[in-house]
């Protein structure tokens, strides 16, 4: 008990340490199944694949199906952007860092440390190391997981007792990493090749096809508890307007604005793209993107995320 109330506590307070002034707008990217209780809008681009998270999609406040690397989002309509333990998960974080300040004029990026990866035994989804050095965000790709057998099997003996919790509070400043920044993020990728990239650097992404359905959620009773305590945290703490979705969005082909098409699409007045709605949920994924023709954009494996969605309903 004394362990589910230090981390619904941890949850209702986190925040609090962050630069985000009460009205500031907060976007949580990749917000997964435990999102910043002060996070006015989500973004997360699996809506029901859970094999990179330790839960369910919490949707309980506004969401947006986006990719991380084609953010939906007008340029600077963010006040504050958040992403915790997701950017080390990325293989183009360039773009990824690029996405965030284009999209918010502060924010947060928070992932584990080093420490952490030896004692969870090397995490294959996990792509980087990352560090600040100096005020510079930096990602270093990892050749193999490294894993040091010392603190592997004290962190699982940890968990058999029930502790591994309490330490990793104790020392959250040692496990994880938090980089803020403002207007810009200063960072630094260093790849394997030795190659290093900075700030001004983007590769290019190929279109990754991510399986969606209806939003509908089952969340647990912790989550349950977790939701209420955020909406009081957001009641009593924000004073941000919180403006519909459809102001705020843009198209993550051309960055267009956005309009209703009825209930179940949104259209881009731009180049015209249209995007599924689910229960007031819009899809803004390229690989979801339809054209007047109703053309859908597919994959490199040749199969399309729509054909997906409509699968998965």
């Amino acid at each position: 008990m004394v362990i589910v109330l230090k981390e619904l506590s941890d949850y209702c307070l986190a925040w609090s340490k962050l630069d985000i002034s009460p009205t500031d707008l907060v976007l949580d990217v990749g917000s997964g199944h435990k999102p910043l209780a002060r996070a006015n809008i989500l973004c997360d681009k699996f809506f029901c694949d859970d094999t990179e998270r330790r839960g369910t999609l919490l949707v309980d406040r506004p969401v947006v199906v986006g990719d991380a690397l084609f953010l939906p989002f007008k340029d600077r309509s963010i006040g504050y952007v958040y992403t915790s333990h997701m950017i080390e998960h990325i293989p183009d974080p360039e773009r990824c860092l690029r996405e965030l300040s284009r999209v918010a004029r502060k924010g947060c990026v928070n992932a584990p440390s080093k420490a952490w990866e030896k004692m969870a035994g090397g995490v294959p989804s996990h792509l980087w190391f990352v560090r600040v050095d100096t005020g510079k965000l930096v990602l270093e790709e990892k050749e193999e997981p490294i894993v040091d057998t010392v603190l592997k099997e004290l962190a699982l003996r940890m968990y058999a007792r029930d502790s591994y919790k309490p330490f990793y509070w104790r020392h959250r400043d040692l496990l994880e990493v938090a980089y803020e920044w403002k207007e810009e993020i200063n960072y630094e990728i260093v790849r394997r090749s030795g190659e290093r990239q900075g700030s001004n650097w983007i590769k290019s992404q190929e279109l990754e096809c991510s399986a969606t359905s209806e939003p509908v959620r089952r969340e647990s009773i912790r989550q349950a508890v977790a939701s209420l305590l955020g909406l009081g945290v957001r009641m009593l703490r924000s004073r941000a307007a919180l403006p519909r979705l459809v102001e705020i969005l843009a198209c993550p082909f051309c960055l267009g604005h956005m309009e209703e098409v009825g209930a179940e699409a949104i259209a881009c007045l731009k180049c015209k793209r249209k995007y599924p709605v689910r229960r007031g949920t819009p899809f803004m994924l390229r690989e979801l993107a339809t054209s007047g023709r109703n053309y859908t954009i597919m994959p490199e494996n040749g199969r399309s995320a729509k054909t997906e969605l409509m699968e998965s309903a």
